[in-house]
């Protein structure tokens, strides 16, 4: 994971690589062409291990993680002109952890779990001032479980659940005074038909048992 394409990057005229046995053994630092460092990263026996720091050519830090064995371990943080973008933890290799995102005001804008590198737990997305406007549960990377929408407000407008990233299960609408406005079964990502309105009955035919007259809403949740 990187800054934004957008951030400057130092250019690489000079490095300072000390060696041990013919690996790379100690801190590996490049400078920019205004004798700028530009990064600054630790190895042992050739292997990355322990911090490492990349920076622009205004000498901000725009990355700044940590190894263990070659693998990324820790936390990562990445910046934009020394504005904190991202926290990523890492640890063997793989995101485990929360990612926490920030917007261009340095608020917490988003915070996403992570297990085996996959996307696993409540996601949550925020709006300046910290107000909840999407929560969204994951397994295994896929969406599982209720996603919730919301407005500026906090009102609930969308309510979707997910089984192994497909829409399973209700989807609801609601107006910010709460009204619900709309209500789809969904099955395998597809609305679940509503059957054709039964016949009325004949005056002084018999009634159906209670039973029997059960929406098919119900009896399709119900199975």
């Amino acid at each position: 994971m990187s800054a934004t394409d957008s951030e400057p990057v130092a250019v690489v005229l000079r490095e300072e690589a000390p060696m041990l046995d013919g690996r790379l053994h100690g801190v590996v630092r490049s400078y920019g062409g205004q004798g700028q460092l530009a990064s600054s990263i630790h190895f042992v026996h050739g292997q990355l291990h322990g911090p490492a720091e990349l920076y622009d050519d205004a000498g901000r830090v725009r990355q700044r993680c940590a190894y263990d064995a070659g693998q990324l371990h820790g936390t990562m943080q990445l910046y934009a002109q020394g504005r904190l973008l991202a926290q990523v933890a890492y640890a063997h290799g793989q995101r485990e952890g929360e990612m926490r995102g920030y917007d261009e005001a340095g608020e917490l804008a988003c915070i996403v779990p992570y297990a085996g590198g996959l996307q696993d737990g409540e996601a949550r997305f925020l709006l300046p001032g910290g107000r909840l406007v999407r929560s969204a549960a994951y397994a295994a990377g896929l969406l599982h479980g209720e996603a919730r929408d919301y407005d500026a407000g906090g009102a609930l407008l969308l309510s979707t659940m997910y089984a192994h990233g497909k829409k399973e299960g209700m989807l609801r609408r609601f107006l910010p005074d709460g009204t619900q406005t709309e209500a789809v079964l969904y099955h395998e990502n597809q609305p679940v038909p509503a059957p054709a309105p039964a016949a009325t009955a004949e005056p002084g035919a018999p009634v159906a048992p209670a039973a029997a007259r059960r929406s098919w809403l119900a009896r399709l949740v119900e199975g």
